[in-house]
């Protein structure tokens, strides 16, 4: 399928299954995809040897699942979409300011790449902020950055302090970008609803899991901003329901299939308005 690489659909179907899968099933599920078994089984074998995949046998079957740790990372991003994880926003900003030459260069780059991961972003030199709504996974952070023998340190700027920085989030964030790629999806979801209902059954699996996994994609990927930083008529909270009630439709549709069993995607209630 163009636009669809083979790795991506390994990842998001078992992502939407949220549990191991037959060999047979994901062969069979690859077809509908235009991929065959041998190109299925050699990214099997490299997702493996690269600690993501793990094989296992469930009731005589030969599967493929996620690694623990792999799980993880993938539980964490699915709560990102179903859960509101914003406060409401005080004014305050979040600063974390990275020091000490000791550390190095790989060990400033990877620590900058997670932080651009968190959604904080470089206001200064060794100085990363964001606003204050949101809770961070910064321990593991810090703590790498500290045993390769930098500083890190973290404080809050008040309301009165952060005005400058409340001011810069069009341009730290590309706000205008991300709220044109939020609305095109949003769209594009809707439209994927109204097409999938005079598809043929395998192209409406098909249609169904491409469209939603990228948009759940886009979702997890959202800064949560506040409100208060952004555009009037916002699209990030309605295309969250969006995406909720689209998983809706995919699990409908491929419940069963191929798999032997009703599928394992929990049916989230709709994310809280603000």
């Amino acid at each position: 399928m163009p636009g669809y690489a083979l790795k991506t659909f390994v990842v998001d179907i078992l992502a939407a299954n949220d549990g191991p899968l037959a060999v047979s099933a994901l062969i069979d599920a690859a077809r509908w995809f235009g991929f065959s078994e041998g190109a299925l089984r050699v990214c099997l074998s490299r997702l493996t040897r690269r600690k993501l995949l793990e094989a296992s046998e469930v009731g005589g079957r030969s599967c493929y699942g996620f690694t623990r740790g792999a799980a993880s990372v993938n539980r964490a991003v699915r709560d990102r979409v179903w859960f509101d994880r914003r406060r409401r926003f005080s004014g305050r900003w979040l600063l974390v300011v990275l020091t000490g030459e000791s550390a190095g260069r790989a060990a400033r780059e990877e620590a900058a790449r997670r932080l651009r991961a968190l959604h904080l972003r470089p206001i200064a030199p060794a100085v990363w902020a964001r606003p204050d709504n949101i809770s961070l996974s910064l321990p593991p952070v810090l703590d790498a950055y500290r045993a390769a023998g930098g500083r890190a340190e973290v404080f809050t700027a008040s309301p009165a302090g952060a005005t400058s920085l409340a001011a810069r989030v069009p341009k730290l964030w590309d706000v205008e970008r991300l709220g044109s790629r939020l609305a095109a999806c949003l769209v594009e979801l809707e439209a994927s609803r109204a097409r999938v209902e005079t598809l043929a059954y395998e192209e409406a699996l098909v249609e169904s899991l491409r469209v939603g996994a990228a948009a759940f994609r886009l979702v997890a990927s959202d800064p949560l901003l506040p409100l208060e930083t952004l555009p009037r008529d916002w699209p990030g909270e309605r295309l969250r329901n969006a995406v909720v009630e689209y998983n809706h439709l995919g699990c409908d549709l491929w419940a069963g299939v191929a798999f032997g069993r009703p599928a394992r995607n929990p049916r989230p209630r709709r994310p809280r308005s603000r």
